[in-house]
C-alpha cells in the first residue's frame, strides 16, 4: 500500500514539508517571487482580488503545472492519508469512477494509476486547473482518464443515471454543498431529531444518489469542523437515499506542512446501516481516551457533552441561563454534585460545550462567578437563575 503511494509521489515529484516556513521557502526557491507572494497572501485570506477568493486562488495557483503541484504539496500528508484509507477497501474494483472537484488532477491520476482497468472521469469548473490536470495525465501516460469542465450542479444533465460505481471527493463537496447546520438544540441527539423532522432536501446529494449504481460507494473526506456538522451531513445524505457506513468511515489526522489537522472520511452507499446518526457521528469524532471524572478534568465540545451525559448519579446544585437579545443563542451554566466533586458544565443551544471537574468546596466561588457574569451581561442579555431542572425547562430560549 505505502509503496504504491510513495512510487506515485516520486513519479509526480510531490515534495513533503515539515513546517510552513519550509513550504514557503520551497515555493520561493522554485517560482517567481511575485507569484508566490500573491498565492501565500491569498492562502492566508488576506487578499481579495474581487469575486470569490477560492476561485481566485485556484486560478492563480494553476497558472502552470509545476506551480500547481508545488502549491498542492502544502497538503501532501492529507493526500497520503486519504489514499491509504481508500486502499484499505480491498473489495474496490471500480469500472467507472467520478472524481468531483479534481483541481489539478493529482488525486484523479492516482485513481487512474491505482485502478488501470477503470475509466476515470474527473470534473472541475476551473479551466486552468483542468489544463494542468490534462498535462499531468499526459506526462504519466494515462489512457483511462478524462477531464471535463463541469459544474457538479449540472452533472445529472451530462451523465446517465447509475453511471458510476465509485464517486470520490477530496475536500470538494463542502464547497459545492455548503455544510448544513443542525437546528438550535441543547444536545446533538435533539438536533439530529429536529433536522430529520424538517424534511429539507439537499440537491447535491440527490444528484449523487442518482449517479451512483445501487451497490456503488462514495468515498469523501471533507472539512467538517465538529460532530454537529458531521451529523448534519449524515442527515442531508439520508434524505437523498444515501447512508454513512460509520464502521468504515474514519476520522483522519494528518500534518499540513507542520500544522495538525483532522477531517472525517465518509464511506457512503445506498445501504442503510444499523448504527444511527447520533451514535455514529459521536463515535467517529470521539476520543474516549480523553474522558475522565478526576479532579482537574477539562473537556470541550463533543467530549464534554458525552462525558456529562454518561456520568450517573449526579445531583443538580444550581444553574444560570443567559439568553442573548441579539438572537445569537442561549447559554446555560450549571453546577452538579458528584460525591466529593463538582461538575461545572457550560453549554449552549448553538453547539458550545465545556465541562470542568472541580473540588466540592468550589461551589461558593462558582456562584460568585455567576453573579459577576449576570452583571456583565444584563445590558444585552436576559439572565435567569434556576434551582432545579423544572424551573430551567420553563425558561424562554432564543
Amino acid at each position: 500500500m505505502e509503496a504504491k503511494i510513495q512510487a506515485y509521489f516520486e513519479k509526480v515529484n510531490m515534495p513533503t514539508h515539515k513546517t510552513l516556513d519550509e513550504f514557503d521557502t520551497y515555493l520561493y526557491e522554485n517560482h517567481p517571487k511575485r507569484t508566490v507572494d500573491r498565492i501565500l497572501r491569498m492562502m492566508e485570506n488576506r487578499m481579495d482580488e474581487g469575486g470569490d477568493i477560492y476561485a481566485n486562488i485556484y486560478r492563480r495557483k494553476n497558472e502552470y503545472l509545476r506551480l500547481s503541484l508545488d502549491v498542492s504539496s502544502y497538503s501532501t500528508d492529507q493526500y497520503r492519508k486519504f489514499f491509504e484509507w481508500v486502499m484499505t477497501f480491498q473489495e474496490l474494483k471500480p469500472k467507472h469512477i467520478l472524481d468531483i472537484g479534481c483541481d489539478n488532477g493529482f488525486a484523479s491520476c492516482f485513481y487512474a494509476t491505482l485502478f488501470p482497468d477503470s475509466e476515470v472521469i474527473a470534473i472541475d469548473v476551473n479551466d486552468k486547473a483542468l489544463e494542468c490536470a490534462k498535462e499531468l495525465a499526459t506526462q504519466l501516460e494515462l489512457q483511462n482518464i478524462e477531464f471535463r469542465q463541469l459544474d457538479f450542479a449540472e452533472a445529472a444533465n451530462h451523465f446517465s443515471a447509475k453511471t458510476f460505481d465509485l464517486i470520490v471527493s477530496l475536500s470538494s463537496i463542502h464547497e459545492i454543498a455548503k455544510p448544513s447546520l443542525l437546528p438550535r438544540s441543547w444536545s446533538i441527539e435533539d438536533g439530529v431529531k429536529l433536522a430529520t423532522e424538517s424534511g429539507k432536501e439537499e440537491e447535491t446529494f440527490t444528484q449523487l444518489e442518482s449517479l451512483l449504481i445501487d451497490n456503488g460507494m462514495i468515498l469523501s473526506m471533507e472539512r467538517l469542523p465538529n460532530v454537529d456538522y458531521i451529523a448534519a451531513r449524515a442527515v442531508d445524505l439520508e434524505r437523498s437515499g444515501l447512508f454513512v457506513d460509520w464502521e468504515k468511515s474514519k476520522k483522519i489526522t494528518y500534518d499540513e506542512s507542520g500544522e495538525p489537522q483532522t477531517m472525517p472520511a465518509f464511506y457512503i452507499s445506498k445501504r442503510r446501516t444499523d448504527r444511527g446518526i447520533v451514535e455514529g457521528a459521536l463515535n467517529l469524532y470521539l476520543n474516549r481516551a480523553m474522558l475522565s471524572t478526576s479532579f482537574g478534568t477539562h473537556l470541550l465540545d463533543v467530549e464534554a457533552e458525552v462525558q456529562f451525559d454518561e456520568i450517573e448519579n449526579k445531583e443538580f446544585v444550581t444553574g444560570m441561563q443567559i439568553m442573548f437579545l441579539n438572537g445569537s443563542g442561549t447559554l446555560r451554566l450549571e453546577v452538579w454534585k458528584l460525591g466529593a466533586r463538582l461538575l461545572a458544565y457550560r453549554y449552549s443551544n448553538v453547539g458550545y460545550r465545556d465541562l470542568k471537574i472541580v473540588p466540592k468546596g468550589s461551589v461558593s466561588t462558582i456562584k460568585k462567578e455567576f453573579n459577576k457574569m449576570a452583571e456583565e451581561y444584563e445590558a444585552f442579555a436576559e439572565v435567569a437563575f434556576y434551582k432545579n431542572i423544572e424551573e430551567r425547562d420553563q425558561l424562554e430560549v432564543i
